[in-house]
Parts: C-alpha cells; structure tokens; sequence
C-alpha cells in the first residue's frame, strides 16, 4: 500500500491519491492530497454520493457564507503546504501531479474569492434535486436503506434553503435566480415520484 493509504473514512480510496510513492517527499505530497481529498468530501456529501462514497448519504453539507469563507482558509492552507514541497524531492510522474494541485488550488480560489457565484447564484433547490436524484437513481443499496438517506437530506433542507437564502449578496444574478426558480418548481412532482416509489416498495 502507498503512503496514501489509510484506515479513515475513505479507506476505499487509499491507493489513489498520486500514482507514485517513491521518495519521502512523495510520501508528503500522497499525505496532503489525501488530507485534502478527504475534507473535500466531508464538506460536499452530495459529491461524495456521486463519487459512490456513501457515508454521508443522509447529509447535504455546510451552504452558509462561514462555511465558503472556511474553505477559502483551507484552500489557502493546501496551496502554502504544496508550494513548500521541493520539487527536486518530488518523482517525475509527480512533479506533474503538483503542478496540477497548485493549479487547482488557485483555481478554487479564484472561484470562491474573485468570481464569487456562491453569493451571487441561489442553488438550493438545484442543488436539493440534485442530492436525492443520485439517491433516487442509482440502485446501489436497497431502496428502503436509500430511502432513509434521502429522509434524512429532506430533514436538512430546510438549514440548507436558510443557508443559501442568507449567503446570497448584493449583485445576484437575475438569470440564475429565474434558473433556480424553475429548478424549484419541479421539485414537488419529483417528491411525488419518490412517494409513489416508496408506497410501491413498501405494498401501500
């Protein structure tokens, strides 16, 4: 096994994280993109179900303006340990692998900072359709386990819709807002299909 192994909540991915772990610096860089990797999918649970990772099913993730401005510091915390790895300590296949951390890095910032969509798109109801879809639709577990999660989502919607409702600034963006109106109100016929589904499955 690598050094980005592990016996965490994302065992699954434990040997995935860089191609190559030869050298110590390796082994830190394999250390960080896992660390980073792993925070990434506690923050966004609804991408962690799309991945196929099912421990937070049942979660749609922090959507506040504290938690955005969290991952900024974060981000910026990633970006500073990558940048102080040697490169000269690095394998070949991974000083491309660095490169492109650090450039996805920048490029979290640039979006969370300067392009700022978070506080200018609301995405809740998208966002809600979205996370009980993956659940709805993929046949990865019994429907009465997928049906718990998908409970337990629509029991955290209401925080979320706060959340989004709250974090949105000054500029919005009429578009998106009519966008995410329309998202919105396809929602209850999708409900309606998951009701009938879960009355079939269930003999009511």
């Amino acid at each position: 096994m690598s050094a980005a192994g592990g016996t965490g909540r994302w065992g699954q991915l434990a040997d995935i994280a860089i191609p190559v772990v030869e050298t110590d610096t390796d082994r830190r860089f394999a250390a960080l993109v896992r660390a980073h990797f792993e925070d990434l999918l506690e923050r966004e649970p609804v991408f962690a179900t799309y991945l196929g990772i099912h421990d937070l099913d049942d979660r749609l993730g922090d959507q506040s303006r504290d938690a955005h401005l969290d991952l900024v510091a974060a981000e910026r915390r990633y970006l500073a340990d990558l940048e102080a790895l040697d490169p000269d300590g690095l394998s070949e296949a991974n000083l491309l692998e660095r490169e492109l951390a650090i450039l996805g890095a920048r490029r979290t910032l640039f979006d969370e900072e300067v392009h700022r969509t978070w506080e200018r798109r609301v995405t809740a109801g998208e966002g809600l359709g979205d996370a009980l879809f993956l659940l709805f639709a993929r046949d990865f577990a019994p429907f009465p386990d997928r049906l718990d999660s998908i409970a337990g989502r629509l029991e955290a919607a209401p925080a979320a819709l706060t959340q989004v409702r709250d974090r949105l600034g000054d500029e919005p963006v009429a578009l998106w807002l009519e966008l995410e109106l329309e998202a919105v109100a396809s929602l209850p016929g999708f409900l309606d299909l998951i009701l009938e589904t879960a009355a079939g499955a269930y003999g009511n």
